[in-house]
């Protein structure tokens, strides 16, 4: 309905009864529960509201007097500002209309006047705002007077002032003016607006600025708001910039200045610009003259720029013709007309550089007078002055900097020198025209005196004599007759710039000449002052005073004479009483002695024959001296052609050659020249032979071997030092010329290095045969006697070349290939070793043996024992390096032998195992079992007879992989390699542990050698309690313990009877028939300790019950029940009855997803929650199965959710949690996720856990679609009564919506309204009313009305929680409604089939009565007579329009 005439709508005035009903109905409502209906704003007037135009109520448009239009907006929201919350909602409809308190939010601000009646007497004046912040806190004109329409000054100040003074508004409105307009350069052009004045109602926000962007403040701007003020700061703004970037570009981001609006300063010209030290572009250069920003800007100065042309958008340049005036941004530009840029050798203009680049000097002073690379123009005498070091433009022209500036006074047009120079100042001249001359210039004055000399005329030259004169002046020779200067002047190609840079004979006395001082290269006085001639302290370190390989050596003072001999400038060889020479390789050829050995230095004059005398070795001879050649001659040496002077690399010399009979010489090049760093060793000369097959370390020969009977180049080197890292073990064989202690170093006092002769001596003796090169010695031999006793009986006698000819049975037996012979058994305990147990000879011998390879140690006259692998640790008893011939030792702490001490040599007869320790065999046979020391009752020997044996009678016997790994063979991975013996557990031991029922991870069994302790063994600890500790009291047997098992022995392993989930009786028998009657032994132990346990039960009824049949303590009785939730989801006895496992029941469809009702809930069979299959059942753990594709079509199962999880926490016995699955979802199919929303059980084991919640609220909600838990919208629509909160009560009230018996109320009276709950529509599942848990009942019953009980499923209940929705109604479906629609009931057709009135029209004991019975099909309702017998869709969402179930009603 609506309040006011619309088109379309019927007469006013046949409304109006309808009208004042509904008015007053609303009116008079308790608003309860959310409406039955929509009502919104429009439907009683327009939004805003319209304002009359006469100050009356207008019917046809609904307006009223106010000022509504430009102070709401289309939404009920902004309606809150002044009349408060309660008007978004129907109940505002009281006949009162409220102005709040605190306006619009703001304290203090109220409205002039209280209630009074608008609609009926509207009064001549209305009410005044005063102190709202959204009028500037200004008392407000009369409410509902015309309102403000064109912004203008007039209309502006109502609220505040139309040209601002707070803060910095009055310095830009000097600057842009006070029109209105000017507003909106920095705000919201509010003059555009359609309802310009509307801003005023968002009072309280932040002030929007539309430039750039406004920031830091509290927007306390009321004048109220004075003492907590906050302003803010600008920023990103152009009128606060410095107009372009840098380099004259667009503004970027770091370009704004940020001025505070509260702070005058920070507005400042520095704050966007610098002034006086602007650095953009060439402001820099420019305001360094004078400072003057007006020179180029008119009207601008340092501190301010008052001119319009300011922060225009324009750069504004008057002076110069400056060609990119205007946009900024543009880039720099050029002046053509400035003053400043001026031709300076004529009157004529010069156009400047682009703004902010630097052309230098050159931009101006071009052509004939353009500037040089001397940064000078090349006229008059300027390049012979700025080619002098440290010269600069300042020195003559005060504050020029070269390339930079001209100086101080620059621009005026003429030129100023300094230093009395006798024409300044210059007029403009051309080029090339001078006659003044300087007078006390430094730079000109007399070299032995303090007196200043006139210099020669600006442009001319008069060479050194200008200045050197008298005493001084310059000799013959180019140079001053004082000090050392002829004796240096007189050596071929000496000059002046040797001792001088820059310097040239009769031209220049250098780059630094005329500073006063006189520098020399590397002279220890330079720079000398002026001083008169003859007085000298200097001394040089200059080219020709070095070592000759550019090292300087120190000199005389300048003036006196060098020594005689060579130590002046470089040394000689050691020991010859002259410092060593220390350059190039001259260390390495003359003072090596850890290389070359002790007195095997070689002498200068073996390479330098032609300049150093041989007999003194320090006197030089010949001419070669001082003429920059290096002489390089001598016998060593090779002549001349062996050395290159320029490279430094010496070739074709015999001692760095290959010492064959026709040497391979080495050229020593890179590093090794004689200028490098890099240190020969042997293998500088030796072992670098072309196309060698192999590298030597050691450096011993590596050329290719030629065995072809002449020997000439026969090679067997590799095979001897192949393995050697340095060359010690050259010694071996070359004893008198290598060092066999030092590696890389030849014996010292020798001569048998670089001797031309090949040198063999054997270091442990031998011979050698020079013409067959065959050898007789210790290396090649058997070492020692048979039977270990005399020396080597054998010698393998091979020749030197013919490689690969030996063999270890070249000189003694091949240990990998001996017999069970007296000769070979001879030969020690090699067979057992070797042969019968197949190690290799590295076990005793160390790394590299074997029965083909020997290690480094090898043939050095010792027997080498290095113990490895399994051997490590092992001690013999004699020297580990022994001396070969001695006899035999014994071995012991061997991991090979265990405890005992074995002889080398004895061998034993018993079998493999036994020839250590005792075997199952033993144990078995004998009842016996030795440790390896040979002892049958030693600590380590232990149980093993009862673990091997089974004689406890537990098990069968066990077998030693159990606990150890069995070696195939004796030398296998994991045998004989310690003490304790290794244990590595086998398939039992590691058994995965069972804990609740349930296989949980393998056992990680220890061994705790210090107690020798067996820990975690499933055997032992395999069975564990819920909190996963072991169950039996000896879980962690000593091996020693020979009383374990006395007693039943059963709860040392495991508790007796076993703990949860096993049944507390300890008839084992009654489900394990291979336990004795006696319950404590067996009638077949080979099904104890075998990692599985037999269950032998058939019947499901003689584990799975629903009753504890028990007697109290009865330890021989098995309790059967079935724990956790299994009462209230299944009945045992109900489903299992006759059901055997050996009959395959358990598969059973037909049973096992069925449903039977016990007491009006659902019991469900096996399958629901478990897999039906033999796979999955006695194998102690509790599976759960609730996938829907495991169960049969159309059962409830399907209805879980597909893809779970359906399990989210599992421990048997204490903690199970299950999830989507349907029997605990909200039975309703989301249209959004087309799933039903199901949810977390409780846990399985929890007691009572329904006890004191909501049962109906744990699955859907209560009524569905409440409590988070998603339903059809519709059963919020069906609680309570019919339109119970909103019954007219005939006159101008409503009922009241609650009351007791008689009391007539809407709902609460049975005698004349009926409760709408479950029980209507559910009526096979529910049968009463009351819902004390119910959302609806829940908001009165309990605090405002008394509690009713709560809600109960039938107990004949055969449909709850079956899969479907079932709709059975109440019958009969007599329903009392005391919505009584109008009188005359009869008069509509659908109200009177529907409704029976009852005890007449709106008395205190009149309803209507129900008189049709409904249907529910596919989810529409029929006949219902609540909705008048409108057919209705369940699913339909929203409240329904009136006309939904009233229709043909009387207009």
């Amino acid at each position: 309905m609506k309040s006011y005439r619309r088109p379309g709508y019927g007469n006013f005035r046949a409304l109006l009864p309808l009208l004042v009903f509904g008015i007053v109905m609303f009116a008079a409502s308790q608003a309860l529960a959310a409406p039955q209906y929509n009502l919104t704003c429009v439907d009683c007037h327009t939004m805003p509201p319209l304002d009359s135009a006469t100050g009356e109520r207008e019917p046809d448009t609904g307006a009223f007097r106010g000022n509504h239009q430009t102070h709401a907006t289309a939404s009920a929201i902004s309606c809150t500002k002044c009349h408060g919350a309660q008007v978004t909602t129907t109940g505002h409809r009281d006949g009162v209309i409220q102005v709040q308190p605190n306006l619009n939010g703001h304290a203090g601000a109220s409205y002039s006047r209280g209630f009074f009646n608008q609609t009926s007497v509207p009064p001549a004046v209305l009410g005044t705002c005063s102190n709202v912040n959204c009028h500037f806190e200004q008392t407000t004109p009369e409410w509902g007077i015309t309102a403000l329409d064109l912004p203008n000054a007039t209309n502006c100040g109502v609220c505040h002032l139309a040209a601002p003074t707070s803060n910095a508004h009055p310095q830009h409105l000097a600057v842009y003016g006070s029109d209105l307009t000017v507003c909106a350069k920095c705000h919201v052009d509010h003059t555009q607006n359609a309802k310009p004045f509307q801003h005023a109602t968002s009072a309280g926000r932040n002030i929007a600025v539309t430039v750039g962007s406004y920031a830091g403040s509290n927007f306390a701007y009321l004048p109220s708001q004075s003492a907590t003020r906050v302003v803010g700061s600008c920023s990103n703004m152009y009128c606060h910039s410095p107009g372009q970037n840098a380099t004259g570009g667009p503004l970027g981001a770091g370009d704004y200045a940020t001025p505070n609006w509260g702070n005058p300063s920070s507005g400042a010209c520095s704050t966007c610009h610098r002034t006086s030290t602007l650095a953009t572009g060439s402001h820099s250069r420019h305001l360094a003259s004078n400072g003057d920003c007006s020179n180029c800007h008119v009207n601008a100065s340092p501190t301010s720029y008052n001119a319009p042309t300011h922060a225009d958008g324009n750069i504004d340049v008057a002076a110069g013709s400056y060609d990119k005036a205007g946009a900024p941004g543009n880039g720099y530009g050029r002046c053509s007309t400035a003053s400043c840029h001026a031709s300076p050798y004529s009157t004529a203009s010069t156009t400047s550089p682009v703004w902010g680049t630097s052309a230098g000097c050159a931009a101006c002073h071009n052509g004939i007078g353009q500037f040089a690379a001397s940064g000078a123009p090349a006229t008059g005498s300027h390049d012979s002055h700025m080619a002098l070091a440290g010269s600069a433009c300042n020195q003559c022209h005060d504050g020029a900097v070269k390339n930079t500036s001209g100086g101080l006074s620059h621009a005026n047009g003429t030129v100023e020198v300094a230093n009395d120079y006798t024409a300044t100042p210059v007029a403009k001249h051309a080029p090339g025209t001078y006659t003044g001359t300087c007078l006390t210039a430094s730079c000109h004055a007399d070299p032995y005196s303090t007196a200043a000399l006139e210099s020669p005329v600006w442009g001319s030259s008069t060479g050194c004599a200008s200045c050197h004169k008298g005493t001084g002046a310059f000799a013959a020779n180019g140079a001053p007759a004082t000090g050392s200067h002829a004796k240096h002047l007189a050596q071929p190609g000496t000059g002046c710039d040797k001792c001088h840079n820059g310097a040239a004979a009769g031209v220049s006395g250098g780059l630094s000449h005329a500073n006063g001082t006189v520098e020399a290269i590397n002279y220890s006085a330079s720079p000398v002052t002026k001083h008169p001639i003859g007085t000298y302290d200097g001394t040089c370190y200059n080219s020709c005073h070095s070592n000759g390989n550019g090292v300087q050596a120190q000199t005389p003072v300048w003036g006196g004479n060098m020594p005689a001999n060579c130590s002046g400038c470089h040394g000689g060889a050691a020991g010859l009483g002259t410092p060593m020479m220390a350059t190039g390789k001259h260390q390495s050829h003359m003072n090596n002695y850890t290389t070359m050995g002790r007195g095997n230095n070689l002498m200068c004059a073996e390479c330098h024959a032609l300049t150093v005398s041989l007999a003194s070795n320090t006197v030089v001879t010949g001419t070669g001296h001082l003429d920059n050649f290096k002489d390089y001659s001598g016998v060593k040496a090779g002549g001349r052609s062996s050395y290159s002077t320029s490279s430094g690399i010496c070739s074709n010399a015999y001692c760095h050659s290959s010492g064959q009979q026709v040497p391979v010489f080495v050229s020593m090049t890179g590093q090794k020249a004689w200028g490098g760093n890099a240190k020969l060793s042997c293998n500088g000369c030796h072992g670098r032979a072309a196309g060698a097959t192999w590298t030597s370390a050691a450096g011993a020969p590596n050329y290719a071997n030629k065995y072809d009977g002449t020997l000439k180049t026969a090679n067997s080197h590799e095979k001897h030092t192949a393995s050697m890292t340095d060359s010690r073990g050259c010694a071996n064989c070359h004893n008198t010329t290598v060092d066999q202690g030092v590696a890389f170093k030849m014996r010292d006092y020798s001569s048998n290095h670089v001797n031309r002769v090949r040198d063999v001596d054997f270091a442990m003796g031998g011979s050698y045969a020079q013409d067959t090169k065959t050898c007789t010695n210790y290396c090649h031999s058997n070492v020692q006697a048979p039977g270990g006793n005399g020396t080597a009986t054998t010698f393998g006698n091979p020749s030197w070349g013919a490689n690969g000819s030996m063999t270890c049975a070249s000189c003694h037996k091949d240990m990998s290939t001996l017999q069970e012979n007296a000769n070979d058994l001879n030969l020690g305990s090699h067979k057992r070793h070797t042969v019968d147990s197949a190690y290799s000879c590295s076990m005793c011998h160390g790394t590299g043996y074997s029965a083909g390879s020997t290690g480094a140690t090898h043939a050095d006259g010792t027997i080498n024992l290095a113990f490895t692998a399994k051997a490590t640790g092992t001690t013999y008893s004699q020297q580990v390096d022994n001396t070969p011939g001695d006899g035999y030792g014994t071995c012991s702490t061997s991991a090979c032998h265990g405890r005992a001490t074995r002889n080398w040599g004895v061998s034993t007869t018993l079998p493999t195992c036994e020839k250590c320790h005792g075997s199952a065999n033993t144990a078995q046979t004998s009842a016996t079992f030795k440790d390896t020391a040979g002892s049958p009752a030693s600590p380590y020997t232990g149980t093993h007879v009862s673990h091997l044996a089974g004689s406890h009678n537990y098990s069968n016997p066990i077998t030693c992989d159990q606990c150890h790994s069995v070696p195939a063979t004796v030398d296998a991975a994991g045998h004989m390699d310690g003490l304790p013996a290794t244990l590595t557990w086998g398939s039992l031991a590691t058994h995965p542990s069972i804990a609740g029922g349930v296989e949980g991870a393998a056992m990680a069994p220890s061994y705790t050698a210090s107690g020798r302790i067996c820990n975690n063994t499933y055997c032992h600890a395999g069975l564990r309690k819920g909190d996963g500790s072991a169950q039996g009291t000896g879980s962690a047997p000593s091996w020693n313990d020979p009383a374990y098992l006395g007693g039943t022995g059963c709860n040392k392993c495991h508790m007796y009877p076993p703990a949860y989930p096993h049944t507390t009786s300890t008839n084992c028998s009654a489900c394990h028939n291979h336990v004795a009657q006696s319950n404590v032994a067996f009638v077949d132990k080979s099904k104890h300790l075998d990692g599985s346990i037999e269950v032998t039960v058939d019947d499901c009824l003689g584990c799975h019950s629903s009753v504890n049949a028990c007697g109290q303590n009865d330890p021989t009785c098995v309790n059967k029940e079935l724990i956790g939730a299994h009462k209230m989801h299944t009945d045992a006895e109900l489903f299992l009855a006759g059901k055997k496992l050996s009959n395959g029941d358990f598969i059973d469809t037909s049973w096992i997803y069925s449903i039977e009702y016990k007491d009006g809930f659902p019991k469900y069979g096996c399958g629901f929650c478990h897999p039906m299959d033999s796979g999955s059942h006695k194998n102690g753990t509790v599976e759960l199965d609730l996938d829907p594709s495991h169960s049969l079509a159309g059962t409830v199962k399907t209805k879980n959710k597909a893809g779970g999880p359906w399990v989210v926490n599992y421990t048997m016995g204490s903690n199970v949690v299950c999830s989507n699955v349907y029997c605990h979802s909200n039975g309703f199919v989301s249209e959004t996720t087309s799933q039903y929303q199901f949810q977390t059980t409780p846990n399985w084991y929890a007691t009572d856990p329904w006890g004191s919640v909501d049962r109906c609220a744990q699955c859907h909600g209560n009524s569905p679609n409440s409590g988070g838990k998603e339903g059809s919208a519709a059963h919020g629509r069906h609680v309570i009564g019919n339109h119970y909160a909103d019954i007219f009560d005939g006159y101008s009230a409503r009922i009241p919506v609650a009351g007791g018996v008689s009391s007539g109320a809407a709902h609460g009276d049975p005698n004349t309204s009926t409760t709408f709950s479950c029980n209507l529509c559910h009526n096979a599942t529910v049968t009463v009313s009351y819902n004390d848990k119910g959302n609806a009942c829940s908001s009165c019953h309990g605090s405002s009305a008394p509690l009713k009980g709560n809600l109960q499923v039938l107990a004949t209940n055969q449909t709850h929680i079956n899969g479907d929705v079932d709709v059975v109604f109440m019958s009969p479906f007599n329903i009392k409604s005391k919505a009584q629609l109008r009188p005359g009931v009869d008069a509509v057709q659908s109200v009177y089939t529907s409704w029976t009135r009852v005890n007449g029209y709106k008395t205190a004991a009149s309803y209507d009565q129900a008189r049709t019975t409904p249907s529910y099909v596919g989810g529409t309702c029929s006949t219902v007579a609540c909705h008048n017998g409108t057919q209705m869709e369940w699913r339909t969402k929203g409240p329904l329009a009136c006309a939904a179930c009233h229709v043909g009603l009387p207009q």
